[in-house]
């Protein structure tokens, strides 16, 4: 590649010149064989000859005229960046003024040239364009005067066919408005349209009309003066003929109201005075069945009121009677009952009560702090032979507030928003209850117990004697519905002569709390070494535990205040109420709150795999009482409230 030196630039020779392409050189002499090192304050002497000279400025001019054309070719006219860049090449192809000159007048000259052909041509084809323009609004304006005739023409047809019809009937009947508007659809007509064709006529034929019914009108009432004045003596006839048998009736009601049957005198007189009033004998045997009628009605009717009055006087006493039997037969059951609670004498146990406590100054530590006292309930056995037996521990009275603060629902939603949990809200408003002292089992309801009272006779339901999936005597006893568990119960009142039952909501919740106001009785929060529940969940950033997916023996950690054990976990236990989404409206005691709008029944208490906060002692669930579960059980209660 040859390059060609001038004004400190190199343009590059083996393309077409680009006024934008120039490259900048370097202005140290090289040391080539054509300009050698010379010593210091020796002059240079230039190689190049005339010709050579020559020829370099025809190849300048030739580059600078490739340069114009092309950027005449980009844009015409020229813009001042283009001009700015121009400028810059002439100056450094040392261009003057007139040769610069003398190679853009032709250029100019052919463009502009080229500009005005361009410019005649475009002048013409606006010109064609405007004689098309023309030529289609010609066309369309003869089209659009075709289709106004059309227009009119199709109104007009549209209006003949009203007036045919309106002539022929009207109001017009259904099919003749299904005629019109299918005339319409074929003419494509608007609704404006055949409204402002079919207003003047329907309204001149209304005006004739109204004249019509005008008309009528006025002959009806002609008609009908004649026929109210013919009315009017016929309502005067038969309203003295009605008096007439007015009068006849209230003397007929006189004698019956004074004696009755009638005597042969009586109906003498009333054969006088029906002569004396013109009437038929027809006329009055109609009174006389309708008056002797009712009367005879009366009087069977109040045979039989005394009838019914004397047996249901001797039903009363009978009642009674049987009443007092039973009250009595009941206070000998219930002196039966205290007899046999005298003679099971109650027995004192000691236990240790757990209570969980912060470890730390913000916070729970790696462990969790255990506070431990000592406590004592008092109870009594039932035996339920083979060995088994059931403890029931005594639950003092007392008030607490059941449920949980508004606050606290609150931050319980907002710290698991993320789960979409909105149960707590079931546990408002929180109220005060008053309970009655009352017997709980120490323990859930275990299998053993459970196989020997369902061999015991059956009361309502049969019992499956091993109905749990998790099996052994001492494991709570589980897969059982709230049915079953109520049959239970009837059978073990049964057996022991002493009224066991579900406990109620209220008093599920007392025992738990067992006068803590905590989330859990053992305080704060929960630990798997405490109780049995889904462990790997935690409630209040303690450690996590254990999760053993499976009940555990009664018994297996430490109790509430009040001796109760599992309070928490382990299975599910059934309560005698039905289900309410909230507590507004329920009971201030403790008795069974029933629902007459849901057949669901309540749990309590969590379960073994179930997480922490399913377990606090103010959570509350729902089931169908006919479901079974392999995570749910029960336990009993006998005395305090009443359902």
């Amino acid at each position: 590649m040859r390059t060609l030196p001038c004004m400190g630039y190199s343009i590059n020779a083996s393309h077409p010149p680009n006024y934008l392409g120039f490259e900048r050189t370097n202005r140290t002499v090289s040391s080539t064989p054509e300009t050698a090192t010379l010593p210091r304050g020796a002059e240079v002497e230039t190689s190049e000859t005339p010709i050579q000279r020559e020829k370099q400025h025809q190849q300048n001019l030739v580059q600078y005229r490739q340069s114009f054309s092309h950027a005449v070719e980009q844009k015409f006219p020229l813009s001042e960046s283009s001009r700015r860049q121009l400028r810059n090449l002439q100056q450094s192809l040392e261009l003057t003024n007139e040769e610069v000159l003398q190679i853009e007048q032709p250029i100019i000259a052919q463009k502009e040239a080229e500009e005005r052909k361009r410019l005649k041509a475009e002048r013409i084809r606006q010109q064609q364009e405007a004689e098309r323009l023309q030529r289609q609004g010609e066309e369309a304006e003869q089209l659009r005067q075709e289709q106004e005739a059309e227009y009119r023409q199709k109104l007009q047809q549209y209006k003949q066919e009203l007036i045919k019809i309106v002539e022929r009937e009207f109001p017009l009947s259904e099919a003749s408005n299904s005629r019109l508007r299918n005339l319409q659809q074929s003419l494509q007509l608007t609704d404006e349209e055949v409204s402002q064709i079919e207003q003047p006529i329907i309204a001149q034929k209304e005006a004739e009309e109204r004249q019509r019914r005008e008309e009528e009108r006025i002959r009806q009432q002609q008609e009908a003066e004649k026929r109210e004045e013919a009315e009017r003596l016929r309502q005067q006839q038969e309203t003295e003929h009605w008096q007439k048998l007015q009068q006849y009736k209230q003397e007929l009601i006189k004698i019956t109201e004074r004696e009755f049957p009638l005597s042969e005198a009586s109906k003498r007189r009333l054969k006088d005075f029906q002569q004396s009033l013109q009437l038929t004998d027809e006329e009055v045997l109609q009174i006389k069945q309708t008056i002797i009628g009712q009367k005879e009605a009366e009087e069977r009717q109040r045979r039989e009121a005394e009838r019914i009055r004397q047996q249901q006087e001797a039903e009363r006493l009978q009642r009674q009677r049987e009443e007092a039997e039973r009250l009595r037969q009941e206070q000998e059951i219930q002196r039966n009952r205290r007899q046999q609670r005298e003679t099971k004498q109650l027995q004192v146990f000691e236990f240790e009560v757990v209570e969980v406590q912060r470890s730390g100054l913000f916070g729970w530590g790696s462990k969790v702090k255990l506070n431990r006292t000592r406590s004592h309930a008092s109870y009594f056995t039932e035996d339920l032979g083979n060995g088994i037996n059931l403890e029931m521990v005594s639950i003092p009275g007392g008030k607490f507030l059941m449920g949980t603060k508004d606050q606290e629902i609150e931050r319980l939603c907002k710290k698991y928003k993320k789960y979409n949990v909105e149960y707590f809200r079931r546990e408002k408003p929180q109220h005060e209850v008053t309970v009655q002292p009352f017997f709980m089992s120490i323990f859930l309801v275990t299998q053993g117990q459970w196989k020997a009272i369902a061999s015991l006779p059956k009361v309502k339901r049969d019992l499956k004697p091993d109905p749990s999936k998790f099996k052994g005597d001492n494991l709570p006893v589980e897969n059982i519905s709230w049915f079953d568990a109520v049959e239970f119960c009837q059978r073990l009142s049964k057996q022991t002569v002493q009224e066991y039952r579900l406990p109620t909501e209220a008093e599920w919740e007392y025992a738990c709390r067992a006068g803590t106001t905590t989330p859990f009785h053992f305080g704060e929060t929960i630990t798997s070494d405490l109780a049995n529940y889904r462990g790997t969940s935690t409630y209040a950033n303690e450690p996590s535990g254990e999760y053993r997916q499976k009940t555990t023996p009664v018994g297996s950690f430490p109790p509430n205040d009040f001796g109760l054990y599992d309070m928490h976990g382990n299975v599910w236990e059934w309560c005698q109420d039905g289900w309410h989404e909230n507590y507004q409206g329920a009971p201030k005691d403790s008795s069974a709150w029933l629902s007459q709008k849901s057949s669901r029944k309540v749990l309590r208490g969590g379960s073994w795999n179930y997480i922490p906060r399913n377990c606090r002692s103010a959570y509350r669930d729902w089931v169908n009482p006919g479901s079974t579960y392999n995570y749910g059980g029960f336990r009993v209660a006998c005395g305090g409230a009443r359902t």
